[in-house]
């Protein structure tokens, strides 16, 4: 009788420890794949992850700490490291909303006979009504920009050019018109250097596929009044009247990178009012938040330098915030992911808004904040 007490003893300690070990994996399986949070938490040292915050650094006087007022839609390509489908265009809610945040707008499953698209770089245009983006079938390693309802439907391809390496559209204040950056990927050894912005070209494309090219250059971005278009060249930015846009004019350079390097991995981005820009350097570490004095001189003035590893910002609509992709480092295993951060512009304080920890860091883009 003894003796059958200890078998059942054992036989109950053993279910126990299976299923403290099931528990364990499942929690193992959340902590990698599953993201976010239902709402923006505080960075925080969590056991394996280094969330630790980046080094900020504010011009002036900086307002009192206040609670954080998110709103709005992000906009993102990615790409999930285990997933059963192909690089697409999600959205995130930052409203607070409870439960799962991100909604698909472009995403096609993987096939056996990999004869899928993929969709990129996704833009929104000043009324919020519509989308651009870059997409293309993988067999065929060609891209094209398109255009879409701000929900994905009635998409309607507006390039067909030859040139396969398309993306980073971005419409002009009217919606009438959009400028993209194209490559056309390294052939042979003699091609340039993809990170050098001149070994890319600036178009501007009506919404009937005529294109026009503006310049060598990178990371278009339009005046509010549309008159104006700003291109990113080695030794800084670029201006061009673009009032006939099929006859561009260039006005000369309007700001210079430092030690005249730029890269096409430096991202720049401004608010929806135009008086403000944040441009990102890997290279250096640093994103800069600059105030846009004018832009008929086109004058700058840093007030906000945040000392990180990124790529991506973009301002929230209302000018408060600045969301940006930084990249953070797992201490168990030293992989990196991609974090989004919001930083209140008016003291340079920051939450984490979302962990992209499942997802394939070299396939983010992050386009826009509606």
């Amino acid at each position: 009788m003894e003796s059958g007490l200890i078998k059942k003893y054992l036989k109950y300690i053993g279910g126990l420890i299976v299923v403290i070990l099931i528990l364990q994996a499942v929690g193992y399986f959340i902590y990698k794949n599953v993201v976010p949070a239902a709402l923006p938490e505080k960075n925080t040292q969590g056991q394996g992850v280094d969330l630790s915050p980046a080094t900020v650094v504010f011009t002036g006087q900086p307002a009192p700490e206040k609670p954080f007022d998110f709103k709005g839609t992000l906009y993102l390509s990615l790409k999930k490291i285990n997933g059963n489908f192909g690089l697409g265009i999600y959205t995130f809610n930052i409203n607070g909303t409870v439960g799962s945040k991100f909604t698909t707008i472009f995403a096609d499953r993987i096939t056996k006979d990999g004869d899928y698209n993929i969709s990129i770089s996704p833009s929104v245009s000043s009324d919020g009504k519509k989308l651009a983006f870059a997409r293309g079938k993988v067999s065929a390693q060609l891209l094209q920009i398109f255009t879409s309802d701000i929900s994905g439907t009635n998409a309607q391809q507006i390039t067909n050019t030859p040139d396969k390496y398309k993306r980073e559209p971005v419409f002009n204040p009217s919606g009438k018109l959009i400028a993209y950056i194209s490559h056309k990927t390294k052939s042979s050894a003699n091609d340039p250097d993809p990170n050098i912005p001149e070994s890319w070209s600036t178009y501007v494309t009506d919404l009937k596929g005529n294109v026009v090219k503006i310049a060598a250059g990178v990371n278009p971005i339009f005046s509010p009044d549309g008159k104006k278009l700003l291109i990113l060249q080695n030794d800084g930015l670029h201006a061009f009247d673009i009032r006939v846009w099929t006859n561009p004019k260039h006005l000369g350079l309007v700001v210079k990178t430092v030690g005249g390097r730029a890269s096409e991995q430096m991202k720049i981005s401004v608010s929806t009012d135009g008086r403000m820009m944040s441009w990102s350097s890997e290279n250096t570490m640093k994103v800069v938040v600059s105030h846009i004095n004018s832009w008929d001189t086109f004058s700058i003035s840093p007030f906000l330098v945040i000392k990180t590893k990124a790529y991506w910002s973009v301002f929230s609509p209302d000018g408060k915030y600045l969301a940006v992709d930084e990249w953070r480092k797992d201490s168990i295993d030293g992989t990196e992911y991609p974090v989004i951060m919001g930083y209140d512009l008016s003291n340079g304080k920051s939450v984490k808004l979302l962990t992209l920890i499942s997802d394939d860091k070299s396939y983010l883009w992050f386009g826009a904040w509606k």
